[in-house]
Order: C-alpha cells, then sequence, then structure tokens
C-alpha cells in the first residue's frame, strides 16, 4: 500500500509541478530573459521535493569536480541513463545553470516545452540535421555553457548504455572537456514504461574532466564509476 501510495505522490506532485513551472517561468520570462537565475533555481527546487516526498534518498560523490573551477567554460556532463528519474536526481544535485540536451519532440509537449524553451535547454532529434544539431552544440559550449547530454537510453539492464559517437566529436572540436557521471540504481527504483517505485536510493559518482579518444572509452570510465564506493 505504501509503495502505490508513494507512486501516486510522484506522479501527481510531477504533473501538478510541470504545469505550475510552465505558467511561472512563462509569466516571468515577460520580465527578464530565458535561462535565468529564477528559471534554474525553481526547477531544482522543484525536483528536490519531488524525491523527498516520493522517499528517494540521493547519495552524491565527487559534487566538487563540477565546481568553480569550472565556472567560466564550457563543460560536456556525459551520464548514464536507464530511468526517468535520471532527469531530477542531476537536475536537484548539480550547480545552477547547467543545461539539458533533450530530444526535439519534448519542445512539441505541452508544458514541458514552456519549461524547455525558458530554461534555454537545446533540443536535438533523429529527423534533425546532424550538422545543425552539432552546430547549436558547439556555440553553446563556446559560450561557456555546461550541457548534460545522456547515454542512449538503457531499457533491460542499466550497465547497457551506449553513447553517440558523436559526443566524442563534439568534444574534440570545442576543445571542451567531457565529465563522466555514473548514475546507479535509478532503473531499480522507477524502471522505463513503469508506474510503481520500488523501495531504493540512488547513488551518483562525479569523475574528473577529461578527453576521451572513443566512446567505449567513456563508457568504460562510466562502468569504472559505477563500481566505486562513495566517499
Amino acid at each position: 500500500m505504501i509503495r502505490y501510495f508513494k507512486s501516486v505522490v510522484f506522479w501527481l506532485f510531477f504533473i501538478t509541478s510541470t504545469i505550475f513551472l510552465s505558467i511561472i517561468l512563462s509569466l516571468h520570462s515577460l520580465i527578464t530573459k530565458p535561462a535565468n537565475k529564477f528559471g534554474y533555481f525553481l526547477v531544482a527546487f522543484f525536483s528536490k521535493i519531488l524525491l523527498l516526498i516520493s522517499s528517494i534518498p540521493v547519495e552524491i560523490s565527487g559534487k566538487e569536480n563540477v565546481g568553480e573551477e569550472q565556472a567560466k567554460r564550457g563543460l560536456i556532463i556525459a551520464a548514464n541513463h536507464s530511468s526517468f528519474l535520471d532527469f531530477f536526481v542531476l537536475q536537484a544535485n548539480l550547480p545552477a545553470g547547467v543545461k539539458f540536451v533533450v530530444w526535439g519532440k519534448g519542445f512539441n509537449m505541452p508544458f514541458l516545452k514552456s519549461i524547455y524553451k525558458n530554461l534555454d535547454y537545446i533540443g536535438v532529434g533523429r529527423r534533425e540535421d546532424v550538422v545543425s544539431s552539432s552546430l547549436k552544440l558547439y556555440n553553446a559550449l563556446k559560450q561557456g555553457d555546461k550541457l548534460v547530454i545522456f547515454s542512449k537510453p538503457a531499457m533491460q539492464k542499466e550497465t547497457d548504455f551506449q553513447f553517440d559517437e558523436n559526443i566524442v566529436r563534439l568534444s574534440e572540436t570545442s576543445k571542451t572537456e567531457i565529465l563522466p557521471i555514473a548514475i546507479r540504481n535509478s532503473q531499480g527504483v522507477l524502471p522505463f514504461s513503469k508506474f510503481l517505485l520500488n523501495p531504493g536510493k540512488v547513488e551518483v559518482i562525479i569523475g574528473t574532466p577529461r578527453f576521451f579518444p572513443s566512446v567505449e572509452e567513456l563508457r568504460n570510465v562510466i562502468l569504472e564509476l559505477r563500481q566505486a564506493p562513495l566517499e
């Protein structure tokens, strides 16, 4: 019964907060430009509340690797992706101003498109020209943005994630380091295409930024981080 209750609370809060944030950010954008500190704070705050009221504890290690030292330069943040929770976990724990790269179809969904637009998130999609998508990301990095790029969704096992090879190419052309992040047990708490939450905590291990010769090397480093103990 508790499991059902927590799951209902999670989805109801997600829906209502999405509608609320969409309205508030749209009104706020009439006063000031998109991608403002208020918007980032608000979305991070609601992400933390969502995890809290759903009793989903998050433990994080290596947060200093995305701190003040990286404040004035662009950064690619690469994370494995195996659950709907991953966005909220990172949104609640990464520094304000981090932008997410999302599938372009999200910009066509009610309410979500308003949030994405006002936070200046970048949409890419399978139907979009690869050159056009790469140029958007390249320009954002050159402006000093920090972009979260998830792996392709791992639907079966949490370790089955794969990155698009363009992430390494983008790093090379923009001369931007990649910060690897391992998310552990988000799939165990909420698998894709499931409604009910499972008890458990989510762990996030943040590595150190570097250049990677291939997506295989990036994947191997994240797999190693997944095995590392939390500090």
